[in-house]
């Protein structure tokens, strides 16, 4: 049984301040008018005011008895009424008299002249997405105050709330139930038997959490989603129900214990089962995911420290090629004779080592110009490698655009993940990768053009990392990385708000119109 006080079911306050009495329960003009022409008595007015004032602020007619103290005494007041006549009434006609002068004064209707349907309309829609029946009895509260119905008692919106949330999540048990077979509830039925050997149930083994996502467990959780995906052609069948609920039935199912499932019938014991398997299986996607981020991350990272070592470590280099070209300079104006020129120049890059160790050391400083890290991506990469191309081989990941060069290249190292050459044969579109990337990783031999395979696995999972990130790969069956395509609402469920949506937003509803407006401001 719901309480009232997890509902915005409204009451009067416990504690009434002198402010909330000023602001909500001092009578209008108008208000006072209706009460003197409606009641001759001053208990009928007394009446009158306290049942206005309070439908006013609570949406129904309370008990009168229900009504504090205080707001009696503060009607007294303003009616000049002496606080010994006491609220409440002899005869039911006037009671009911009474009422429908106030429905018809604030323009409302009574609850049995079609709140029913409008308080059951709102709840079946919102079970849809909702679980408990205190949401469900606020949102019918929210459509009865729209459209301008008193409240009933609590009690009535409470057993219309329980019903209705039986009724609809029976029927989803059911309707999962039906699609599946002996073999597939033997199969669910294994999860609460405890196995030879273990001392835990199946399930009760998946509950258990493997704490915050390492590189020490990381092979442990590769193992967990291996271990569930037995199930996955059972997922299929949870498309009977909204999205909203098979998160809501998991997290149930993850708040009992085995003997509660064996307590309950069997459709819901299997929906709930179902539904927590689909949370294991996309929570670890996820987390296998944001392993696979944070490790590139972590590389991108350490290649940038990288550099800005090596920047430091170069700058006596830096500085002696400058010693050395100001030498030349000052050579070529003092001496004329060309021939002497060059026999200096030539043995002033002997002094400093050769040509061929000051061709190394130029080369490895323009490696690393203008900040191009990319180059030490791979020494950061290489630890992590075996990690990383386990995490693509238990993720389905997938393109969220027409472009499938990225998921094709991919694919590519994949095929030759145990290969250990150096270089690869140029059969994959490296196209979509920066011009630096492609510099690195592209190389000629006798006129042939290759792949320098480290430098192309290490670009491949950075683009990877950044485009899971952006939503441009989705991992199948994942939460957190998901096909954002999938979530979009079509255009049949969009089109019923779109008047009072453009209406919001001062916007035409029409195509022809909204041209118009868009050629006036262009």
């Amino acid at each position: 049984m719901t309480t009232i006080d997890r509902t915005a079911y409204p009451r009067f306050k416990r504690a009434l301040s002198e402010r909330d009495l000023k602001d909500v329960y001092t009578l209008s003009e108008d208000e006072r008018a209706l009460v003197e022409v409606s009641a001759t008595t001053e208990q009928t007015r007394l009446n009158l005011a306290l049942l206005l004032k309070s439908c006013q602020r609570l949406g129904y007619l309370p008990d009168i008895d229900a009504i504090p103290k205080r707001i009696v005494f503060h009607i007294h007041r303003q009616l000049g009424i002496l606080e010994t006549v006491t609220p409440h009434y002899e005869w039911q006609r006037t009671l009911y008299r009474h009422h429908v002068l106030i429905r018809d004064y604030l323009d409302v209707q009574p609850y049995g002249q079609g709140g029913e349907i409008v308080a059951e309309t709102a709840m079946q829609q919102a079970v849809q997405s909702m679980m408990y029946s205190a949401d469900l009895i606020n949102a019918a509260i929210e459509e009865l105050v729209r459209q301008s119905y008193l409240l009933p008692a609590f009690s009535t919106l409470n057993r219309l709330a329980n019903r209705i949330r039986s009724q609809t999540h029976q029927g989803y048990f059911q309707d999962v139930t039906r699609r599946l077979t002996d073999e597939d509830q033997v199969l669910l039925d294994q999860l609460l038997v405890v196995n030879e050997g273990d001392p835990y149930t199946s399930f009760t083994s998946l509950k258990r959490i493997t704490g915050r996502l390492t590189r020490a467990n990381i092979d442990l959780t590769i193992a967990r989603l291996k271990s569930v995906a037995s199930y996955q052609h059972l997922m299929p069948y949870l498309s009977v129900l909204p999205s909203a609920k098979v998160g809501m039935f998991a997290a149930q199912a993850h708040s009992l214990q085995v003997s509660n499932l064996l307590d309950i019938n069997r459709p819901q014991c299997y929906t709930l089962l179902l539904c927590f398997l689909h949370h294991i299986q996309t929570a670890l996607r996820d987390d296998l995911a944001t392993m696979l981020i944070k490790r590139m991350n972590k590389v991108r990272n350490n290649a940038k420290k990288n550099l800005d070592d090596i920047k430091r470590e170069q700058r006596d280099m830096r500085e002696a090629f400058i010693d050395m070209f100001a030498h030349v300079v000052h050579m070529t104006r003092q001496t004329p004779d060309n021939t002497q020129l060059g026999k200096d120049v030539r043995q002033l890059v002997k002094d400093a080592g050769g040509a061929d160790q000051l061709w190394q050391d130029y080369e490895a400083m323009m490696a690393y110009h203008q900040d191009n890290y990319l180059p030490l991506i791979w020494r950061n990469y290489s630890s992590y490698r075996r990690v990383l191309f386990d995490l693509v081989d238990i993720l389905d990941i997938q393109s969220t655009t027409q472009e499938q060069q990225l998921v094709q290249a991919l694919e590519f190292i994949q095929s030759h993940r145990y290969h250990t050459r150096k270089y690869l044969a140029d059969d994959v579109d490296i196209s979509f990768l920066s011009q630096r990337w492609q510099n690195l990783i592209i190389d000629y031999h006798k006129g042939k053009r290759r792949y320098n395979r480290r430098h192309l696995e290490a670009a491949i999972f950075m683009t990877v990392a950044s485009e899971l990130k952006t939503g441009d790969l989705y991992v199948v069956d994942s939460e957190e990385y998901a096909d954002y395509r999938q979530q979009l609402l079509s255009w049949e469920a969009c089109k019923p708000h779109l008047e009072a949506y453009c209406k919001a937003l001062n916007l035409p509803a029409t195509a022809s119109k909204f041209l118009v407006l868009t050629e006036s401001v262009v």
